[in-house]
């Protein structure tokens, strides 16, 4: 698996694989802002996109963590994906001397949820609203 420079067109290959309706919610214009709020990057296994994320940089040195996981990986794959991203978070949290990460998610999907644990996020009793669904906080401090 090799790092490459986050671009848009990416997240859009993801996202044309992905069974949610997130594509359409998303849309170029939140790529964009979310690709020059922060550190990106995509993680690919020869040609495959295998996944797509980043960090938000929030003024109050905390930072937001997204992620686009292709829906079409093997299981090696998401465990790779999984190590490369978390050693990114880490690195992030590090470089950017960030107080901690928050990353947002529904209750209602289990598998993005244990991926969360698996990135080192635990589960917080904050809710936020994000285009009118509410979802859980989750925190990484290191």
């Amino acid at each position: 698996m090799r790092v490459v420079k986050f671009n848009i067109e990416h997240a859009l290959e993801v996202l044309s694989n992905s069974t949610e309706d997130i594509g359409e919610k998303l849309g170029v214009d939140k790529l964009e802002l979310l690709a020059n709020s922060g550190p990106t990057h995509t993680w690919m296994d020869d040609n495959d996109i295998i996944g797509c994320g980043g960090i938000v940089l929030m003024p109050d040195e905390t930072g937001e963590a997204w992620c686009l996981v292709n829906n079409n990986i093997t299981f090696k794959r998401k465990r790779q994906l999984i190590t490369g991203a978390k050693k990114f978070l880490g690195d992030m949290i590090k470089e950017f001397k960030l107080k901690y990460l928050s990353a947002c998610w529904s209750d209602s999907f289990d598998e993005k949820i244990n991926w969360l644990k698996h990135l080192g996020f635990t589960k917080t009793d904050e809710k936020r609203t994000y285009d009118g669904q509410s979802c859980v906080v989750y925190i990484r401090r290191h």
